[in-house]
């Protein structure tokens, strides 16, 4: 069964500087039953995923794009079409594939909508549309808030690792990390303030960071003289997936104080993975991926963040239950394997295979 993959513009389809969608669309590729027969489209990356049929577009703009990629799956001839992210390219490829099955993927909130007529008309965008996949129960049930009649087209797939792959090394440092993109709505820098008031002698923080849009470089450069001159702050940015897993692999805590609602924070499942201690933020769908092998803040403010800190690095016993817990968490519930089963029955479901 041939199934193709649109990612919206601005990723990144490459072991360098992918972001959270990059790798999810991945892993399920990769350990999908459909792996020989699935195409996915992207921006043109100079060295994209290997042993992947990955089709990268240039486009300035976003018609241009959603026109190339309708051209693309038009080659291609799928049964099933998955258009991560975007209502309204999903829409545009769903009206010009009438008879195949397009699947929306969602990883954020949506625009929540403030009235009935607007509700109504941003409704039209999923006619088309067969299905919608949330990332959360908590995306998913945000969005039935204003459209409760598309109950029976949705449904989650939470993000899932390998297990084999994310792992604990040997032997932990004292080290925080921070593991994300270079959004100020991260809280990066409430982390750093908070790091910074904290007095643990021989403990680090060091920041991961995905530098992709011009925001995001501007506000790495910032971030880069904020830390200037700290002996136990580092940071890097755009590093290959598995330089990432070494510093999560080898770190003891992972600090991850998102201030916006995430859909399901895969840092915090990678993290979990790898052995860390979570301290992450207790709203979205965090709380459905962390439970409770994590510790949850209310407020993420400097002082918060701060307290969290002081009091687990200064509590060998209770950081190695929470590291141990967090481990067995996805060990148990988010294999890849396991939920890339469930994604490959709902697909051949949907095609009727």
């Amino acid at each position: 069964m041939k199934v193709a993959v649109v990612l919206p513009r601005g990723m990144n389809f490459s072991a360098v500087g992918a972001t959270s969608i990059d790798l999810v669309t991945r892993d399920l590729i990769e350990n999908s039953s459909y792996k020989a027969n699935c195409l996915v489209i992207g921006e043109a990356v100079p060295d994209p995923f290997k042993a992947l049929n990955f089709k990268g577009i240039e486009a300035k703009s976003q018609k241009q794009f959603d026109r190339q990629c309708i051209k693309a799956l038009k080659e291609f001839e799928p049964k099933v079409i998955v258009v991560h992210q975007y209502p309204e390219t999903a829409n545009t490829i769903a009206k010009s594939f009438e008879g195949t099955k397009v699947v929306l993927y969602r990883h954020g909130l949506l625009k929540k909508r403030s009235g009935k007529i607007d509700r109504f008309f941003k409704g039209l965008v999923f006619k088309h549309l067969s299905h919608i996949v949330f990332v959360s129960e908590f995306i998913r049930q945000q969005f039935l808030e204003d459209y409760p009649s598309l109950t029976g087209r949705t449904l989650v797939i939470n993000n899932a690792v390998d297990v084999e792959f994310w792992r604990p090394a040997e032997i932990k440092s004292n080290t925080a990390v921070y593991v994300g993109r270079c959004r100020r709505d991260k809280g990066i820098f409430e982390l750093v303030e908070g790091f910074k008031k904290v007095e643990i002698s021989g403990w680090k923080l060091q920041l991961v960071v995905a530098v992709q849009t011009d925001e995001e470089k501007a506000l790495f450069k910032i971030l880069s003289q904020a830390v200037e001159g700290e002996p136990s702050i580092s940071i890097s940015k755009n590093l290959s997936s598995d330089a990432v897993r070494d510093v999560l692999a080898e770190a003891k805590i992972a600090v991850l104080p998102s201030i916006v609602r995430e859909g399901f924070p895969r840092a915090v499942v990678e993290a979990m993975a790898c052995g860390c201690a979570v301290i992450a933020t207790n709203r979205g769908g965090t709380p459905e991926a962390a439970g409770d092998c994590a510790i949850l803040l209310d407020e993420p403010t400097p002082s918060v963040i701060a307290k969290a800190l002081q009091e687990l690095s200064a509590n060998e016993a209770h950081l190695a239950e929470l590291a141990e817990a967090g481990r067995e968490r996805i060990a148990t519930k988010l294999r890849i394997q396991t939920i890339a089963k469930d994604y490959d029955q709902f697909l051949a479901e949907l095609a009727g295979v």
